[in-house]
C-alpha cells in the first residue's frame, strides 16, 4: 500500500510539472542543474551516517551544426542576408564548461542541505558576411571567436529522504538558484566595432533571475540491481535586469545501475527534457533599421553591417540573439559508472564518469544542436 502511495506521489509530480507552460533555452545554466541521481546515490550508498559530503564536478558540452525541428541544416541555409530568412552572423562550434564545488551537510538521516558553487567557461566560433568600415578602418568578421567566463548562479538546496520497506526510497528536494552569474558579458562583435557589445544569450553566465528547482525521485534496490525514476523542473521568477526571462525547464527520466563489483557500479540513464523560447527581447541584441536611403543605397548585404537591417524594423543578427529560436524537446542517453575506493578510505571516496548523447532532438530552430557532453565527479564523505 505504501509502495503504491509513493508511486502515486511521483505520478502527481510529473503531471504537475508537465502542465507548466515551458519557456527556456539551453544556456550554460543547464550544465549546473543539481543532479537528482547523484543526490539520491549519496543517501543510498553510504555505509554509516556521515555528516559532510564534499564534491567536485566537471561537465563539458559541445554544439556544432544546425537543426530546425528534427531536420539538420547546412550552414548556407542559416548564414546569409536577412531578406532570405537567414542570418548575417552564425555561431558554428560552441563549447561550454562547468566546474562545480558541492558541499552538503546531513542534518539527520533524512534531511540534508547543500551549497553549490559553479564556475563557467564558454567559447563560440562564428562565421559572418559582415564587413564594416569605421573611421576608415575595415573590420572583417568573416570568422571570429568570442569567449566568456565567471562564477555562475550559486545554488542553495535541501532534500528529504523517506525510507520504505524492501530497499525502496523516495527523495524530494528543492533548490534556490541565486542570480549571481553575470548577464552583462561583452565582447567584440559585428554590431559596433571597435567597441565591445553585449554578447548573446548563450554566452551569458547566469539567468539573472531567482530560479526554483523542485525534484522528486523514487529508487528501488534488489541485491546488486537498482532502478530509479525521477522528475525535475527549473521555474524562473520574474524578469532580469535586461528585461527577459530564460524560462522554465522540465525533465523526466529513469536509470538502472548494477553493482558489478564492490568498487564499480555501471549505470544507464535515459531522460526526456523539454524547453521553450525566451520570454522577452533583449534590445541590446537587436540591430535597428536605418532610415530609408532611396536610390543612393549601397550595394548588397554584407558590404556594410548597417545594411543588414534594411528589410525589417528590427533584425536579429544571429540565431542565438532571437528569443524565439531557443528550446525544444530532447531525449538523452547517459552511460557511466560509479567507482569506489575501498582500501584505506573506508568507502568514503567515489568517482563518477559519464557520457551523455542526445538520441533525439526537435529544436525551435534554426539553432545549434548539441553533440554530447562528458561528466566527471569526485565525492568524499566524512
Amino acid at each position: 500500500m505504501v509502495h503504491l502511495r509513493c508511486k502515486s506521489i511521483l505520478l502527481a509530480a510529473v503531471l504537475l510539472f508537465g502542465s507548466v507552460e515551458l519557456h527556456a533555452q539551453k544556456p550554460p545554466t543547464d550544465l549546473t542543474d543539481l543532479d537528482i541521481e547523484e543526490i539520491l546515490s549519496l543517501h543510498i550508498n553510504r555505509v554509516d551516517f556521515e555528516r559532510w559530503h564534499v564534491g567536485y564536478r566537471f561537465l563539458f558540452a559541445s554544439f556544432d551544426g544546425y537543426r530546425d525541428g528534427t531536420k539538420d541544416l547546412d550552414l548556407d541555409e542559416v548564414l546569409g542576408p536577412p531578406p532570405t530568412g537567414r542570418f548575417p552572423v552564425t555561431p558554428t562550434v560552441i563549447t561550454q564548461q562547468a566546474h562545480m564545488v558541492d558541499i552538503s551537510y546531513n542534518v539527520s538521516q533524512e534531511l540534508s542541505v547543500a551549497l553549490q558553487l559553479p564556475f563557467i567557461r564558454q567559447s563560440s566560433d562564428h562565421e559572418s558576411i559582415v564587413v564594416k568600415t569605421v573611421d576608415g578602418v575595415e573590420y572583417n568578421f568573416n570568422e571570429f571567436n568570442i569567449t566568456s567566463s565567471g562564477v555562475g548562479d550559486i545554488s542553495l538546496s535541501g532534500s528529504y529522504l523517506h525510507r520504505l520497506e524492501s530497499g525502496q526510497r523516495v527523495l524530494a528536494g528543492l533548490a534556490f538558484n541565486l542570480p549571481t552569474g553575470s548577464i552583462g558579458e561583452k565582447g567584440l562583435t559585428p554590431r559596433d566595432p571597435p567597441n565591445n557589445t553585449l554578447l548573446p544569450f548563450t554566452m551569458q553566465i547566469g539567468s539573472g533571475t531567482l530560479d526554483l528547482a523542485p525534484t522528486l525521485a523514487y529508487s528501488h534496490r534488489s541485491d546488486a540491481l537498482r532502478w530509479s525514476a525521477f522528475t525535475s523542473a527549473v521555474l524562473r521568477v520574474g524578469k532580469n535586469s535586461h528585461d527577459y526571462t530564460l524560462g522554465n525547464r522540465f525533465a523526466l527520466g529513469g536509470s538502472v545501475s548494477y553493482k558489478a563489483h564492490d568498487w564499480a557500479e555501471p549505470f544507464v540513464r535515459v531522460s526526456y527534457k523539454t524547453t521553450g523560447s525566451i520570454d522577452g527581447v533583449n534590445e541590446d541584441l537587436v540591430v535597428p533599421a536605418p532610415p530609408p536611403c532611396g536610390d543612393g543605397c549601397p550595394g548588397p548585404v554584407g558590404v556594410n553591417a548597417a545594411d543588414i537591417s534594411l528589410a525589417a524594423p528590427q533584425v536579429f543578427p544571429a540565431p542565438v540573439t532571437n528569443p524565439d529560436l531557443f528550446g525544444g524537446k530532447e531525449i538523452e542517453l547517459r552511460l557511466g559508472s560509479k567507482i569506489k575506493v575501498n582500501k584505506g578510505l573506508q568507502e568514503r571516496f567515489a568517482v563518477d564518469v559519464e557520457y551523455g548523447l542526445p538520441i533525439y532532438q526537435s529544436l525551435n530552430g534554426p539553432q545549434p544542436k548539441e553533440l554530447g557532453r562528458i561528466g566527471l565527479s569526485a565525492t568524499a564523505t566524512f
